[in-house]
């Protein structure tokens, strides 16, 4: 079977870039030929091409003979779909809130895939779901990377690797934590092109989504932690709700905040549990076979009519746009997060009162009431971006006083 795969983007080592290199590497082990589209490459790119795949970002210079596209993201989907009309689509969705993850009835997919729970949820919820099948399967991971060098954790963590693009508003607070236990904390948010080589060296690994399960897979123990939740350690205990959730960190309510208390629990038999979970749950190889016998399920549908090429731009236009404002939003979430922070060492230093926005409202200090008066009334973002200003400059004076 002639098979392609399309992503957003193959640059950048993410978590649908991963997925995309164990996937194409496990349906090769089972006889297939395995050809990659995304509109943007880079460094991922490179890597399948030295590992003997054919990656393309120029839709007209696709192969003849597709037998099954399994789509990926909604713009790379409508490039591939205006040159492949007739082509069966399986569109795979990792994501419940990002919106190019879901699929568009104008592109026809013969059948859909759901990574997690709550994108299977939503994928039912939708008018698409009445026509079309879908099919839940897990995330897959590669159980032989580094398997000839992998240690046993050490029985009291002395190094931990924390694994996040989106961690700055409580990087702080994880330090601080790691300190007070004793544990060396190393951070990698975007600079290694396969952290995988960092978590062997480490004892714990600290990351929510595919870099908590390649963790698992590396036998280490794995607390799952992003920039608001924490879902605690993953084991045999709490795997099938972690599961459930595609990895993410779940409910903001059921957080467990003392971090502390977390490290604490720390033990080397985690990352036992969490291997063996890996490989009985997630192997990339019963992934493969699964996504195999979906693909054979639609070859032969009838074809679809011709992708408009102004849909496409559509599409894409739609996913820049959105792009913008999660782009946005992850912004004002870590300011939000700062001036947390910023009003915690406030609160702590013991100068809360008499300070701020409740001073300036008494009238207590004419230059600030301004200023708050046009905080209140400004936009959320900018509010929130002045809130941080002011708090940061507050405790910097507290400092040097």
């Amino acid at each position: 079977m002639r098979i392609l795969l399309t992503n957003n983007r193959l640059d950048v080592r993410g978590g649908s870039e991963s997925y995309v290199e164990t996937v194409m590497v496990a349906l090769r082990r089972l006889g297939h030929e395995v050809i990659a589209f995304a509109p943007g490459l880079g460094e991922v790119a490179a890597n399948l091409r030295n590992l003997g795949f054919e990656v393309h970002d120029d839709p007209s210079r696709l192969p003849t003979g597709i037998d099954v596209i399994h789509g990926q993201h909604s713009n790379a989907v409508a490039a591939v779909r205006a040159a492949l009309p007739s082509v069966p689509l399986v569109f795979v969705s990792h994501s419940w809130f990002i919106p190019m993850e879901d699929p568009s009835p104008e592109l026809s997919p013969a059948a859909l895939v759901a990574l997690n729970d709550r994108v299977e949820t939503r994928l039912r919820s939708m008018a698409i779901a009445a026509r079309t099948p879908i099919h839940r399967l897990r995330q897959p991971v590669e159980m032989g990377f580094f398997d000839g060098n992998r240690r046993e954790p050490a029985e009291r963590p002395e190094s931990a690797l924390l694994v996040s693009r989106k961690i700055a508003g409580r990087l702080e607070s994880i330090r601080e934590a790691c300190d007070r236990a004793g544990i060396e904390l190393r951070t990698l948010r975007g600079e290694s092109a396969d952290p995988r080589l960092e978590m062997a060296a480490a004892d714990m690994v600290l990351a929510s989504g595919r870099s908590a399960l390649e963790a698992m897979a590396m036998a280490r123990p794995t607390l799952l932690i992003d920039q608001t939740v924490c879902a605690g350690w993953i084991t045999e205990d709490s795997w099938e709700r972690i599961e459930r959730d595609g990895f993410g960190t779940g409910n903001p309510n059921d957080s467990l905040t003392d971090l502390d208390a977390l490290l604490a629990m720390y033990s080397p038999d985690f990352g036992r549990q969490a291997r063996i979970l890996a490989a009985h749950q997630h192997a990339a190889q019963d992934h493969a076979s699964a996504l195999v016998g979906i693909y054979r399920s639609v070859i032969g549908t009838l074809p679809i009519e011709a992708v408009s090429p102004r849909l496409s731009a559509l599409i894409d236009e739609n996913w820049s746009q959105s792009l913008g404002l999660q782009t946005l939003r992850r912004s004002n979430a870590d300011l939000r997060a700062e001036n947390w922070a910023l009003q915690r060492e406030l609160d702590r230093l013991g100068h809360s009162s008499g300070s701020g926005p409740t001073a300036a409202r008494s009238g207590g200090d004419r230059s600030r009431s301004g200023f708050w008066f046009r905080l209140e009334t400004s936009r959320p973002a900018l509010r929130a971006i002045a809130i941080v200003i002011a708090l940061r400059n507050a405790v910097d004076s507290l400092r040097k006083s």
